[in-house]
């Protein structure tokens, strides 16, 4: 609470600063994290040394984003998301109120309460960037609330009704941005419901792999590229084609912590440990070596969080661990 306490800055340069901050900040997270770490803490020093402006409660919220994400402390992400939203009560400014609700709801509600309770405060979120003219972060809460429902497995009609809403909405107000990094999760979607033009491919009449994969990494937007690669593994693995998945999710490791603290970050390494299982009693002994490396995370990670938040992870966890003992008894393999 003493955060909040922190005196009010009087300086108008350092109000515009942190003002101009909390428009980047979506940008520098999506291409380059080392970047928008660095704007979060000079911002964040700037409102303890100068005094918090109107704009400082998303500064909080990035900064606990990166505690999350760097020192993996939940509770001081927890505790520095509700100071933001205590702050935007102190200095009331509407443009940063659903940025900074944007955050707790899509970043750090799934990790500390049932992922359905997010659905509601997304659908406020969306709705009140929309009132202020912020077709942005109203596109960003679209995809954050698809994403969850997919992890919450909601059914395909309803995914499918939400896709199409959402992909209204992006074309209407000319939201590229939203657009291109939900796309493969949409075909995805579209994949599982048949309409695509098959049941192992994301390619349809509007979508052509090869231009997709090309335009995001020539743009470098490497947060589209990981999601592209994920939605990639989880679609060869529910085809049956193991090889395939385990290329992918090999090649979205490295992208994927564009996407820590949102959901799709731990679907993904629950998809990675599946895949791994999948294709174990097939690698060589240096691969298994390898991909035990890899297992043990997947195991750590799950570990934690069905501590942190048994009813969005303890299920997952239990999956995993029957997974690896079936294929430890199958094919006779110490795992």
């Amino acid at each position: 609470m003493e955060l909040v306490c922190v005196k009010e800055n009087l300086e108008p340069e350092y109000e515009a600063l942190i003002d101009l901050f909390a428009e980047l900040g979506p940008s520098a997270f999506t291409y380059d994290q080392n970047l928008f770490a660095l704007i979060v803490l000079k911002m964040f020093n700037v409102s303890l040394t100068k005094g918090v402006s109107r704009s400082s409660a998303i500064v909080y919220s990035g900064y606990g984003m990166i505690i999350n994400q760097v020192l993996k402390d939940l509770n001081q992400a927890v505790r520095y998301s509700k100071l933001a939203m205590d702050l935007n009560k102190k200095i009331p400014f509407d443009l940063v109120k659903w940025k900074v609700k944007y955050v707790y709801s899509a970043y750090i509600c799934h990790w500390v309460r049932h992922i359905t309770f997010d659905i509601g405060l997304l659908d406020e979120v969306h709705n009140g960037a929309l009132q202020n003219g912020d077709i942005f972060f109203a596109g960003f809460s679209l995809q954050a609330k698809i994403q969850k429902k997919i992890f919450a497995s909601y059914s395909i009609n309803e995914l499918l009704t939400d896709i199409d809403n959402a992909e209204k909405y992006f074309k209407i107000t000319r939201d590229d941005f939203a657009s291109v990094i939900s796309k493969s999760s949409h075909q995805f979607i579209k994949a599982l419901a048949g309409k695509t033009f098959s049941g192992c491919s994301l390619e349809d009449s509007e979508f052509q792999y090869q231009d997709f994969e090309s335009e995001i990494m020539e743009n470098k937007n490497y947060t589209a590229l990981s999601y592209y690669y994920h939605d990639l593994t989880k679609l060869y693995y529910f085809s049956g084609q193991y090889k395939k998945a385990i290329i992918f999710a090999a090649k979205c490791e490295k992208l994927i912590r564009n996407a820590f603290g949102l959901i799709p970050f731990a679907e993904y390494w629950f998809y990675y440990g599946i895949v791994i299982l999948a294709n174990f009693h097939e690698f060589s002994f240096f691969q298994r070596i390898r991909y035990l490396k890899k297992l043990n995370i997947v195991f750590s990670y799950f570990k934690k969080w069905s501590r942190d938040c048994p009813e969005n992870f303890m299920g997952l966890l239990e999956l995993l661990s029957a997974e690896k003992k079936e294929y430890a008894e199958k094919f006779t393999i110490q795992l």
